[in-house]
């Protein structure tokens, strides 16, 4: 500006000090003036743009982090949940292998403490689960946290009750009783699991005799507990949150 200034300045001065024409000396001073108003004009034009530029990009960025959160979020959630259905499967298969076979179970304590613990490893991953599905899950799917409910209190009930079992002395009273009649019928020493094994008829009067009411509600809180973990009353409840074709 203040060179703009100054050429003004000499051009009024030549004009005083000369004879040049009054419309040439007009354009003299005037031409250099517009040019410098487009100048500055071209500046401030191009200083918008860049500052429009900079605050598009800014955007673009803060849009692409935002859909970049957005999808990390979804792996995360969708990470979770698979947790939480994988932890519910485990605890189906553990139930699953006992299903109408109690006896069979309980009648060797090598065979019931392994499943015993399994059991109670597989009910303290549903109680972890469903501490996960509360915060998880939206106020809205109540229904699907009432499903998760039903199951986790249905199992704890079952633990508890096999823990009884085993802590009442009752699993080891049928036990001792079943194999005194058994060795006195077919003279089968006492816990010889082998030779029991080894006499079909002998094993199968064994888990008769084994049999008691406190086995019969095992089974049946088994049998009650394994309809909940179908398609239709649990997995169908996963898909919105693990589908990954959306």
């Amino acid at each position: 500006m203040e060179e703009l200034i100054q050429k003004i300045d000499e051009l009024i001065n030549k004009i005083s000090a000369n004879s040049v024409p009054l419309w040439l000396s007009i354009i003299g001073i005037f031409v250099p003036i517009l040019i410098s108003l487009l100048v500055l004009w071209q500046g401030y034009r191009q200083n918008r743009r860049n500052i429009e530029l900079q605050q598009q990009i800014t955007n673009s960025e803060e849009k692409l982090q935002k859909e970049i959160s957005a999808k990390e979020t979804k792996v995360q959630m969708h990470g979770d949940f698979l947790k939480i259905y994988d932890d519910f499967c485990i605890a189906q298969s553990v139930i699953g292998k006992a299903k109408d076979n109690i006896p069979n179970i309980f009648f060797n304590p090598n065979i019931a403490l392994p499943w015993t613990n399994d059991l109670i490893n597989a009910n303290n991953g549903v109680c972890q689960a469903m501490n996960r599905a509360r915060l998880l899950l939206p106020t809205c799917d109540k229904v699907f946290l009432d499903v998760l409910k039903t199951v986790f209190e249905k199992y704890r009930e079952l633990t508890s009750k096999v823990i009884d079992y085993i802590n009442t002395g009752a699993a080891e009273f049928y036990r001792n009783q079943t194999w005194n009649k058994i060795t006195q019928t077919y003279n089968i020493g006492y816990g010889d699991y082998m030779a029991l094994a080894n006499n079909p008829i002998a094993c199968q009067d064994f888990m008769k005799l084994y049999s008691n009411k406190e086995t019969d509600l095992l089974n049946d809180m088994i049998k009650e507990l394994l309809p909940l973990f179908e398609y239709e009353n649990f997995d169908i409840h996963f898909e919105k949150y693990l589908r990954i074709d959306d």
